[in-house]
């Protein structure tokens, strides 16, 4: 049986996340101490406002992970991140064992899957089984990205939004209420509409499959 997965980060808080210094920053060759300075400035400000960090494992986190299977739309997130992983993981573990699924994602096995494993390690939590005998190969009949499937296995494959994808299968594409880029900065204020654009991109992924006979 199939289920989709989508996963939306943001940054950790600053606190969380190593503040860099003068010896850290990459200056590259330059070699001016007020380019430098500029650089590392650059950098500091960056740290301040989580830009750059909600795409990193190390740096980002889990803020929703949303499933979906035969249309029903399931939405994981909470106060701890601890406690979303947990819930995921255990989510995705029962419908192995119950229905034997294959996991369903845009760009999964290079940003959604790797994503999840490493925070649940991160945070103590053991990613279910079945994803780790899986994640490994690249042709998977069980952990199917849609991207990947769209280029017939061909790694130099260029980037493809699902949106785009979308369209080209003649799936209608609703207008998107946010750019999912800074997703992160809307899910305090709006959490509502965040569950909507989640919701969206699963049903839009789960339509594409079944263009695509997945």
């Amino acid at each position: 049986m199939k289920m989709i997965i989508d996963i939306e980060t943001g940054p950790l808080p600053k606190e969380q996340r190593k503040q860099p210094t003068r010896e850290s920053v990459a200056y590259g060759n330059l070699k001016d101490p007020a380019k430098r300075e500029g650089k590392f400035l650059d950098a500091i400000a960056k740290w301040e406002s989580g830009e750059d960090a909600a795409l990193n494992p190390i740096t980002g986190q889990i803020l929703l992970a949303g499933l979906m299977q035969e249309g029903e739309y399931s939405p994981y997130y909470g106060k701890r991140e601890s406690d979303t992983l947990l819930e995921v993981s255990d989510a995705l573990s029962d419908a192995w064992a119950e229905n034997g699924i294959f996991l369903v994602g845009h760009n999964m096995k290079k940003f959604d899957v790797p994503f999840f494993i490493k925070r649940c390690w991160l945070n103590g939590i053991t990613p279910p089984a079945f994803i780790m005998s899986e994640i490994f190969k690249y042709h998977s009949n069980i952990l199917i990205d849609t991207m990947t499937y769209w280029h017939l296995g061909d790694r130099s494959g260029t980037w493809l939004k699902l949106e785009d994808l979308a369209e080209l299968l003649d799936i209608e594409v609703p207008p998107e209420e946010m750019d999912s880029a800074f997703f992160w900065k809307h899910w305090e204020k709006d959490k509502k509409m965040c569950l909507r654009h989640n919701k969206q991109h699963c049903s839009i992924t789960a339509q594409v499959a079944e263009k695509m006979l997945i």
